[in-house]
């Protein structure tokens, strides 16, 4: 992976919160791509719960 590809983390930044971030995006994208499977569906395939 080339240097230029990477993003400095600023000075002050605890490594937990570091770790974290990364990680928090992976699931923000994951979250993206499969996104919920009945919003492509008609309003009558979401669910019960989404109509109260």
């Amino acid at each position: 992976m080339p240097l230029s590809s990477l993003t400095r983390i600023p000075d002050g930044v605890p490594e937990r919160r570091a770790v974290l971030t990364g990680i928090a995006e992976i699931a923000l994208n994951a979250l993206w791509e499969a996104g919920p499977a009945w919003v492509t569906g008609s309003p009558s395939s979401a669910p019960d719960w989404w109509a109260a």
